[in-house]
């Protein structure tokens, strides 16, 4: 499970030739709290013990999840991966050093990925002579839109799994989906893992919908995912019920509005007719501008365009 998440990063790190020096075999995942204490939230911090050329080492895989372009993301990797290191060197042993970092971006968004991936192009370098004194970095793009639902929802992990989500279409593919991630859960033999599980995937389709699942419901919905989640699946047409609903009473309102706009450009345009019809009869009887501004309390503004459009 763990080797597939990793393996959809690496497909994107083509640059970096010790790659295939990696031996995937041995690969284990060392659990680590997150990058930085005051930006819990936001990173996922991911080290990784694997063999490279017969011997052990340790990679750092920082994740950063986006759903919207923002040009600051080589800052803030840059200040994520400063307070790891610090965290990290004030617990290292004589004569160790502290381990690499690759900074991934999991790009959720629909629009297209267009922020800067280098610091260097975020920095005003008059001189190359300055280059020494900058840290010369970049981050890897990982777009979701780039990977294909099919090979998502084939994925052995359930993290691959649970980004098929953003792809879903209608609430019969997002039930597709979700009976696909069913599936891998109940493929847990061990409960506790099957429920730490189902609660991560409750979470996650809860930040994909924009909807909230009170607590009570989480916990039924959890306990029926072995007899195959019909319960969660009521609530998730509950949920695109009250959607459609909702959907439903804004175009009532829009259309309510529109009549009455409608109904008062009508009453306007009448009014106006109505006038032009008056500053007409006036004129035919031979009253000035002036008069009948004064009369129908118009602008000789007003009154030469209807002279003008009437040709008068």
């Amino acid at each position: 499970m763990i080797l597939d998440d990793f393996v959809i990063i690496i497909d994107r790190i083509y640059n970096i030739l010790f790659v295939k020096e990696l031996d995937f075999r041995t690969l284990r995942r060392v659990d680590r709290r997150g990058v930085s204490e005051y930006d819990k939230d936001k990173t996922t911090d991911v080290l990784w013990k694997i063999k490279y050329k017969g011997q052990f080492i340790y990679i750092g895989i920082l994740i950063e999840v986006q759903s919207t372009n923002d040009n600051t993301m080589p800052i803030r990797f840059l200040d994520y991966i400063g307070l790891f290191y610090e965290n990290q060197y004030q617990s290292l042993k004589m004569n160790e050093k502290i381990i690499p970092i690759i900074p991934i971006l999991l790009y959720i968004g629909s629009e297209n990925w267009n922020a800067k991936i280098k610091f260097h192009d975020l920095v005003n370098i008059p001189d190359e002579s300055l280059n020494k004194f900058i840290p010369d970095f970049e981050y890897i793009p990982i777009i979701l839109n780039d990977i294909t639902k099919e090979k998502l929802t084939k994925a052995e992990s359930m993290l691959t799994r649970l980004l098929s989500l953003n792809k879903s279409e209608s609430l019969d593919d997002f039930r597709e989906l979700s009976e696909n991630i069913f599936n891998l859960i109940l493929t847990f033999t061990d409960k506790t893992r099957q429920e730490k599980y189902s609660k991560h995937f409750l979470k996650y389709v809860q930040q994909v919908l924009g909807k909230k699942i009170d607590q009570k419901r989480t916990k039924e919905i959890i306990e029926d995912i072995e007899q195959g989640g019909d319960m969660f699946f009521v609530t998730l047409e509950h949920l695109f019920e009250d959607d459609k609903k909702a959907l439903e009473d804004a175009n009532k309102a829009k259309e309510k509005a529109l009549k009455k706009e409608e109904k008062e450009r009508k009453a306007k345009e009448k009014a106006l007719k109505k006038i032009e019809k008056s500053v007409l009869k006036m004129l035919k009887k031979g009253l000035s501008v002036d008069e009948i501004a004064d009369f129908l309390d118009l602008s000789k503004k007003e009154i030469e365009k209807i002279k003008k459009d009437n040709k008068v």
